[in-house]
């Protein structure tokens, strides 16, 4: 069932419908938590957070997307922590703050380079447009700059860079 929740939601999400897309994300949240699935749970927890802040609330989508790092942190679910840095680096670009996410997006992929992580092909549009679409909104050498930097960032540091300690 928590499958099919899932599958039920992403296509409710990529078809523009949010309030189904949230209504089945919480609904597979509640779900995983009782059958104490955290693989799950942290990818859902930053699904709906991308919900709620299309939805117009970034605050509850940023503590939704905390509560899913700290998850894949305490699981070691590397694509778990991809999908979330990413998800954290659209609202720093849908905030005008394009160098937090290439940051953010350069840790990304600093993280999936060293742990081998792939990511399901929904998050890597995700990714790839999010990189596109910052690099149109700074210089290449501001650009480079900031990427050097997220590359440099251990996942630790990241972690503390969106305000969240690793336990």
């Amino acid at each position: 069932q928590a499958a099919a929740l899932y599958s039920l939601g992403e296509v409710a999400y990529l078809q523009g419908d949010l309030v189904q897309a949230a209504a089945l994300f919480e609904e597979n949240i509640a779900l995983c938590r009782e059958m104490g699935n955290l693989w799950a749970l942290g990818v859902r927890l930053t699904r709906l957070g991308q919900i709620v802040h299309a939805q117009g609330d970034s605050q509850r989508a940023l503590a939704l997307m905390k509560e899913s790092l700290v998850i894949g942190w305490q699981v070691r679910h590397p694509l778990g922590i991809a999908e979330a840095l990413t998800a954290f680096a659209g609202i720093a670009r849908a905030q005008s703050d394009p160098g937090r996410a290439t940051r953010l997006l350069a840790a990304v992929a600093a993280l999936r380079e060293t742990t081998g992580t792939v990511m399901l092909p929904n998050y890597e549009q995700e990714y790839e447009r999010e990189v596109a679409i910052v690099r149109t909104q700074l210089d290449a050498r501001t650009f480079e700059s900031a990427w050097r930097e997220g590359q440099g960032m251990a996942v630790e540091q990241v972690m503390a860079y969106v305000g969240v300690t690793p336990p």
